[in-house]
């Protein structure tokens, strides 16, 4: 089951405030749909002050309880709760968020900070929860050649999440 911050931040965006996606050709000639990389909702400091961030601790946790009803006896759930880089990256836009590491680190940073603030209080209440067993955390940290941000960057600002929420569950 999938849970996060990250659907209630898009039930406060108006239509296309995304983005939206774009089409892309894959080598074997099969499309499909791709967020667009050039701009977010959050371009800067006013945006992200802006934004009516969900209150923390506001996050429904009602899926686990249907998903866990329909469990056979001794199985649990696998929480899947991670993605927060990828959707700083997609609320700036990739572009935009690697442009804005350069010109105004904190900005990006604070965005990815408060993201993670959210989902930590989420996970936090998602752990007392009897039908999970497990939570999946991922992330794009990389692509075929090499990793996506430094890594200074990573143990600055992805590792010490990580571990908080290891630590968590």
């Amino acid at each position: 089951a999938g849970f996060g911050i990250g659907a209630q931040v898009i039930a406060e965006l108006e239509d296309g405030q995304m983005g939206g996606t774009a089409t892309v050709r894959l080598p074997d000639g099969a499309e499909r749909a791709w967020a667009v990389e050039h701009g977010g909702f959050i371009r800067t400091w006013a945006d992200l002050e802006a934004f009516p961030w969900p209150q923390p601790g506001t996050l429904p946790l009602d899926v686990f309880d249907a998903a866990a009803a329909l469990l056979p006896a001794g199985m649990k759930i696998i929480a899947h709760a991670g993605g927060m880089l990828m959707s700083t990256r997609m609320y700036m836009g990739m572009e935009r968020f690697w442009i804005t590491l350069g010109e105004d680190p904190a900005l990006a940073v604070a965005l990815l900070e408060r993201l993670q603030a959210l989902q930590i209080v989420a996970i936090d209440q998602a752990t007392d929860h009897l039908g999970i067993g497990a939570f999946f955390l991922d992330e794009d940290l990389a692509h075929c050649t090499g990793l996506l941000e430094s890594p200074r960057f990573l143990r600055r600002h992805m590792f010490p999440f990580i571990k908080q929420v290891a630590d968590l569950v």
